[in-house]
């Protein structure tokens, strides 16, 4: 009895060992760290599976892991910028994982100075400029502070942007030198070769003081300031917060002459919207309601033109210059723009729309250009936003601000 006993028991430990391993095997589940995994611009994509899942490593010797990335080059052994995805696979069990690719470092200037010289009315060139970055770099100069024409030092700031808009700005020092003058020598050497001539030949004499006769000097017309008289509509008097694309719309289109019957309220009624929340097609969301959470309340420029075109001349001028907009201005043409809320720095958001994703400002601002005053550097803007109880509805704004808010996006239209 007693050796029956020892068996039994043997039997019951055996079978209480195989069930908890059974419910061991049974609990082996894929536990991903999380769904998203974002990677900066540059970095190769992990394919160790340890990097996604929380799983033991004896669990992780049995997991195969197949990667939809494709490296941007056989040199660059890694992704482009954009979304791709991960699977990975134990057993019958399979969990996808979305690696997100962005690019958010900026350019790193080369061996740049804080001050470089050049010639009297001598511009300084971009080549003199170098930056490094993963991407294609395109290098500015804003020197619109800059008189080449007169000696002394100014400030400029260069500009270096890559493909991804991310922008790095060097504040240097532009000096220009001295006008050449001739020297007392060449004076004096000329005066003898002109006396020479003048006792030898009569006739050189009546042709040499004709042609040191000093000519009077030429004065350029002075480049007129630009004030164009645009109305003002304020898009708060409206009860529509995020009113400024049609504010703005309506400011240009009444200065040129046209929807001159409506206010905004009754303006805004006509806008037309996008059933798919996508600015490119229409408003996305509600221009009355104030900060939407997941919506890019805006109307963007193409379909912001082919309303306007309902009411008169209207085009859309997106990819232009800031350069281009105020020469359309100095044309009496107002144009609508979209610039960085208060000129601030922007706030670069990757938003997603039924036609793609697209990375954009996210805290933007849409305006009237109605002005340019060429002596002091100004942009004059007519902004919906700005009531003339709180604050003056046209105000000026420095070209160097106006520029680097207007030309993160070109996002422009245009009424003549």
């Amino acid at each position: 009895m007693k050796k029956l006993s020892i068996v039994v028991s043997a039997f019951v430990l055996f079978s209480l060992v195989a069930c908890t391993q059974d419910n061991v095997e049974e609990k082996q589940q894929i536990l991903l760290k999380s769904q998203e995994f974002v990677l900066e611009y540059g970095e190769s994509v992990s394919k160790n599976a340890g990097y996604y899942l929380d799983n033991d490593e004896a669990f992780l010797e049995n997991v195969s892991l197949e990667s939809y990335v494709v490296n941007e080059s056989k040199e660059k052994n890694y992704p482009k910028v954009g979304e791709y995805e991960i699977s990975l696979i134990y057993g019958e069990q399979t969990e996808k994982v979305k690696i997100i690719v962005k690019d958010t470092r900026a350019p790193e200037f080369v061996d740049i100075k804080d001050k470089y010289e050049v010639d009297y009315n001598t511009k300084l060139k971009t080549d003199v400029f170098k930056a490094k970055d993963l991407s294609d770099v395109t290098i500015t100069l804003d020197d619109s502070q800059v008189n080449y024409k007169k000696a002394g030092e100014y400030k400029a700031v260069v500009i270096a942007k890559d493909a991804s808009n991310n922008e790095a700005k060097k504040e240097i020092t532009i000096k220009i030198k001295e006008q050449e003058k001739t020297t007392s020598n060449q004076t004096t050497t000329q005066n003898k070769q002109e006396t020479t001539s003048s006792n030898n030949n009569d006739t050189s004499t009546t042709q040499n003081n004709t042609e040191t006769t000093k000519k009077p000097e030429v004065v350029e017309p002075k480049e007129e300031i630009i004030d164009l008289a645009v109305p003002h509509h304020d898009q708060y008097a409206a009860g529509a917060p995020m009113g400024c694309e049609a504010a703005s719309l309506l400011q240009a289109l009444q200065y040129k002459g046209y929807a001159k019957g409506y206010d905004l309220s009754s303006f805004l009624k006509e806008m037309p919207y996008a059933d798919d929340n996508n600015p490119f097609h229409g408003y996305a969301g509600s221009p009355y309601k104030g900060y939407t959470d997941g919506i890019y309340q805006s109307i963007f420029p193409e379909p912001l033109a082919n309303w306007g075109r309902t009411y008169g001349n209207v085009s859309d001028f997106s990819g232009k210059s800031a350069t281009d907009v105020i020469n359309q201005v100095k044309q009496g043409n107002p144009v609508v723009v979209f610039v960085v809320y208060k000129y601030g720095n922007p706030k670069w958001i990757d938003w997603t729309f039924t036609t793609g994703t697209y990375r954009l400002v996210d805290n933007s601002h849409v305006m009237t250009v109605s002005g340019y005053n060429p002596e002091t550097k100004q942009v004059k803007v007519t902004d919906p936003a700005n009531s003339a109880v709180k604050k003056s509805a046209n105000y000026w704004v420095s070209w160097s601000d106006f520029k680097r808010c207007y030309e993160y996006m070109k996002f422009a239209v245009v009424v003549k």
